[in-house]
């Protein structure tokens, strides 16, 4: 039925008549709507969700499965997450909302030590785990350029490799560069003996 006036007219079982008057209100539904933002990067846990409610009676209340009774939820990782409205009279609606983290940006970084032989150089070997390609390299803080997967000829010591990508998620991983000196022999000195004096 719709919102406004009724009669309905009825006979008693003595044949009186009773006529009765009805007006009828029906209440909008409860709306709701949400504004998602996902994670930027891969495992962050900075989703939001911002609802906007619409209808019942009064004023409402917000009960999420993870326990939040905000409008707006913040600092959420992957996930579904269910939110029920209730107005001021006890009606109720529901809907889920779906906050979706990026593909993984992931690499995994291997070391060659340097030796004493002639063409030996320390290496850092990149290994792209994932189908996003990387839009800077910073090593030690120093952004680097170079070709393949290679960086070839650094000094031992320690390091940070960090790189990012367009959307600015970043990687990093420390290590060290050693020198390997299992190469080098310590031998014993000779012993020379000689005479100095007058012939």
């Amino acid at each position: 039925d719709k919102t406004g006036d009724y009669t309905f007219n009825e006979k008693s079982y003595n044949h009186c008549d009773s006529l009765v008057h009805i007006k009828l209100s029906v209440l909008d539904p409860i709306l709701i709507d949400g504004l998602v933002q996902n994670p930027k990067c891969f495992g962050e846990s900075n989703g939001s969700i911002q609802v906007q409610v619409q209808g019942g009676v009064g004023s409402y209340q917000f009960i999420w499965n993870n326990a939040d009774t905000a409008r707006l939820i913040k600092d959420l990782k992957e996930g579904l997450y269910l939110l029920t409205v209730k107005d001021s009279i006890g009606c109720i609606a529901s809907k889920s909302f779906d906050i979706v983290s990026p593909e993984c940006f992931c690499f995994d970084v291997m070391t060659e030590d340097a030796n004493c032989l002639p063409d030996s150089k320390t290496k850092i070997i990149i290994q792209n785990l994932s189908h996003i390609s990387p839009v800077q390299y910073q090593l030690n803080g120093s952004v680097r350029m170079f070709t393949g997967n290679e960086i070839v000829g650094e000094k031992k010591g320690h390091y940070r490799l960090e790189i990012v990508d367009s959307a600015g998620c970043r990687f990093y991983k420390e290590f060290d560069l050693h020198f390997d000196n299992s190469f080098i022999r310590h031998l014993e000195p000779d012993t020379i003996y000689g005479v100095v004096g007058d012939s």
